[in-house]
């Protein structure tokens, strides 16, 4: 993530945010899916904004932007996880 932003983050404006869910429980197996076995697969796109901070300085060399920018990363994380449970929870 930070090669790619410090590599086009002045062309870069916002993150496609892709959540896929499967309602039937565990993710099926590359034959599964080819085969039809999986009844219903959900994707959901978020578009996430980026702050020009974002690229503002060198990952490698600059340790308190490396741990603002591993933070940054932690909380999308976090927040799909809590989005993923609302998806199952509401395909139950």
């Amino acid at each position: 993530m930070a090669f790619v932003l410090a590599a086009l983050g002045d062309n870069l404006d916002a993150l496609l945010d892709v959540t896929i869910a499967y309602p039937q429980g565990t993710p099926p197996g590359f034959w599964a899916l080819l085969s039809g076995k999986m009844n219903r697969v959900v994707v959901d796109v978020q578009t996430r904004p980026l702050e020009p901070a974002l690229w503002r300085s060198d990952y490698q060399e600059d340790a308190e932007f490396r741990a603002e920018l591993q933070q940054w990363v932690s909380e999308l994380w976090a927040a799909k996880d809590l989005h993923l449970q609302e998806l199952k929870r509401e395909l139950g």
